[in-house]
């Protein structure tokens, strides 16, 4: 059932071994075992802690070799499944003292490392011995390869013992789409004082429609009403309608969205432009590509550039050499990011929308919520690259240009409106430069409300949004497109019901329903529930 070996470390785009640990695992890894080890593993010690991880002969299985990771250290190790295959199932056997206290992650990596899938991990406890199990990681359309971390948090040594498997898992059908469950929880101090806040809700664009949307505010007695709108480019949320209530106020939305793989034959189609893309070529105060200083370094790096997708590629090349990730407290415009060399996703965002409109490229930011965890709201980019290939995403901290539909959930499409002067000045709400109706965002000019941290999600505190892979679906392209489009037509229904007031709680109810569907035939039996 098992292969024998576990450790399958391979290199992959020339990284060195250094480089291939930054990149999987974020820049985590410290220190990396420079000579090679026969298990492949790479160890890390909190500062001050010594000795380093080891390799020592098995105790327990001769001829084989052990890995000992001192208390305070953690140790990592790849793993490669057949490229043919999608996913992967792993075991291994440690033993030590306290196995209970040790922490054990699985996580898959797709093949432009930059999605995850974190597995369920099973650990048996016999006596000193911990089998540890992952349950299949499948849930990436093609899995590049895994990552196992064992976390020492114990006071005691834990040795891992050279005697797991590893199995991959077959391909049964080609992966058509997903289901994404969604969450956002805002916490605000109201103090008093009537406002009116837009609340921004998952649209309906190109790969991904709305299965499930339910928004609530607790205690009701701080909302007079929710006023559902949508402007011309699909972009819709609620208007809340704040009381002179005075007190803490939870609002609260969930959703199911569905999301189609989209073949490349159909890219230009499907990210069709729906207005004018010259609307996205003018020079804002968030997003300025008029600035003299911006608009040489984009001459100069796109000079002799034949295509919009040369240039955005030399674009992303210069962001990834002059930008770092981070926030100086002044602003997140472009100008700001450019001369600062510094922002956070929303000015990499800014500022790769101004480089791209200063090379005479239509571009826009796209606000969405990250899929895979928990996060507050994520900014990249929409560059227009003709009828034939329509709108393309680009994710403008990576130098790979291909963000598949299930990488985030769009908000929002950011209109020029959006990046004036309201949105560099800044609000409560967000920074300078956050685009202005990205986000949670009072409609008045003293706002008698604060946000505070939700303290909702287990590893981001002060996020207020969640985006979790719930269900692969697998099947028939042709018959899952036309699932799709059906889910579209009804979803199209409902949004007019929510516009018009007469969206009911029983409808909503039903649509919730989509949280037990596993399957393209389960999605079926759902649309057809709808339909009735």
């Amino acid at each position: 059932m098992f292969k024998n070996a576990l450790v399958i470390f391979t290199l992959s785009a020339n990284l060195s071994a250094p480089a291939l640990a930054a990149v999987v695992n974020n820049g985590g890894f410290e220190q990396v075992n420079a000579q090679g080890s026969p298990t492949g593993w790479w160890c890390n010690c909190q500062a001050g802690i010594s000795p380093q991880c080891t390799i020592e002969h098995s105790l327990v299985h001769s001829g084989n070799d052990a890995f000992n990771i001192p208390p305070g250290c953690w140790a990592a190790t790849m793993i490669t499944p057949n490229p043919t295959n999608d996913g992967f199932r792993f075991e291994l056997f440690a033993h030590g003292k306290d196995l209970k206290s040790h922490e054990f992650i699985i996580r898959g990596l797709s093949a432009d490392k930059q999605e995850t899938s974190y597995s369920k991990i099973i650990s048996a406890n016999i006596g000193e011995w911990s089998l540890v199990k992952s349950e299949a990681i499948s849930s990436l359309s093609s899995i590049w390869g895994g990552e196992v971390i064992i976390n020492n948090t114990s006071d005691s040594p834990i040795i891992i013992d050279d005697v797991a498997g590893f199995q991959d898992l077959p391909n049964p059908a080609t992966k058509v789409g997903d289901i994404i469950r969604l969450k956002h929880r805002s916490v605000l101090q109201a103090t008093g004082a009537a406002d009116v806040l837009w609340v921004p809700l998952p649209m309906d664009y190109a790969a991904q429609t709305p299965l499930y949307l339910d928004l609530k505010v607790s205690p009701h007695a701080a909302v007079e009403s929710l006023q559902y709108s949508q402007d011309k480019f699909g972009n819709w949320g609620a208007l809340a309608n704040f009381t002179s209530y005075s007190g803490t106020v939870h609002l609260d939305w969930d959703g199911l969205m569905l999301t189609r793989d989209i073949p490349g034959s159909e890219h230009g189609q499907v990210y069709a432009a729906t207005e004018d893309p010259n609307l996205w070529m003018g020079s804002t105060p968030v997003v300025n590509s008029n600035f003299p200083a911006l608009s040489t370094v984009v001459n100069s790096i796109t000079q002799g550039a034949q295509t919009p997708g040369d240039k955005i590629m030399k674009i992303l090349g210069w962001l990834s050499k002059n930008v770092t990730y981070g926030y100086d407290n002044i602003g997140l415009d472009s100008t700001h990011v450019f001369q600062d060399h510094l922002g956070t996703c929303t000015g990499y965002a800014n500022l790769a929308a101004a480089m791209g409109r200063a090379a005479g490229i239509p571009t826009r930011t796209i606000p969405n919520i990250l899929v895979g965890s928990a996060l507050n709201t994520h900014y990249i980019n929409e560059f227009y690259l003709g009828p034939r290939a329509g709108w393309w995403r680009i994710e403008p901290q990576s130098l790979n240009p291909n963000v598949s539909s299930d990488y985030g959930i769009v908000m929002r499409l950011t209109e020029p409106t959006d990046e004036g002067q309201d949105a560099y000045a800044g609000t409560s709400f967000g920074a300078p430069g956050v685009p202005f109706w990205s986000i949670l965002q009072s409609t008045t000019v003293n706002s008698g409300l604060n946000q505070l941290d939700p303290n909702h999600f287990k590893y981001c505190p002060y996020c207020d949004n969640e985006a979790t892979h719930v269900v692969d679906l697998r099947t028939d392209l042709v018959r899952f497109k036309r699932s799709f489009l059906r889910a579209r037509g009804l979803w199209q229904q409902d949004l007019s019901r929510y516009l018009n007031g007469t969206m009911d709680s029983q409808r909503i109810l039903l649509r919730e329903s989509a949280k037990f569907i596993q399957d393209e035939a389960d999605l079926e039996s759902f649309l057809d529930t709808l339909s009735f």
